[in-house]
């Protein structure tokens, strides 16, 4: 019976190291980062970071918030001097660029202004008539084909110039007629 319990005090002796080894080795391995603690940290990590960029973002977005409506109020509180000058830009540059009113010369005029001196200028235009000479051929001097062809070159300029004079509102009064 000795043995037996020499054996168990040995075999519990031996379990008995047997566990304090197998307590180390665990203590051993928890000490030890695995792969998901490790995992786990970095995601803590992370979360911590992100929490911390969404808050410095949301200050911001309030302060560019306020900007912003800072900013709108002015744009509305000038709305309406860029409404003035647009419709004097309207009425004024059109009429600077247009090369049919240097005769009025209408540098910073309204347009109804320089419609108006216009108006009166081609009016004035209307009741102007222009007389004008118009070569005549010397019967001495030319052949009958060349004659001909004087006549014809003679009828065509008066049409053009009545043409021109039409569009431009003068009368026309040719000499000799």
């Amino acid at each position: 019976m000795s043995n037996d319990i020499t054996g168990l005090a040995t075999e519990q002796a031996l379990n008995q190291a047997e566990l304090e080894s197998a307590l180390l080795e665990l203590k051993r391995i928890s000490e030890q980062p695995s792969v998901s603690t490790h995992y786990a940290r970095v995601l803590r990590q992370h979360i911590a970071n992100t929490g911390r960029l969404i808050a410095e973002l949301d200050k911001r977005l309030i302060e560019y918030a306020g900007i912003a409506t800072r900013e709108a109020r002015r744009v509305a509180e000038l709305e309406k001097y860029r409404t003035a000058f647009m419709e004097w830009h309207d009425k004024t540059a059109w009429v600077q660029s247009d090369k049919r009113f240097d005769v009025v010369r209408p540098l910073g005029k309204h347009r109804a202004d320089v419609l108006r001196e216009y108006i009166e200028l081609l009016e004035a235009r209307a009741a102007q008539t222009l007389t004008v000479r118009v070569p005549v051929r010397c019967d001495c001097c030319y052949s009958e084909s060349e004659a001909a062809m004087f006549d014809g070159v003679v009828a065509e300029f008066r049409e053009k110039l009545e043409l021109a004079c039409a569009i431009a509102g003068i009368k026309l009064q040719i000499e000799g007629e």
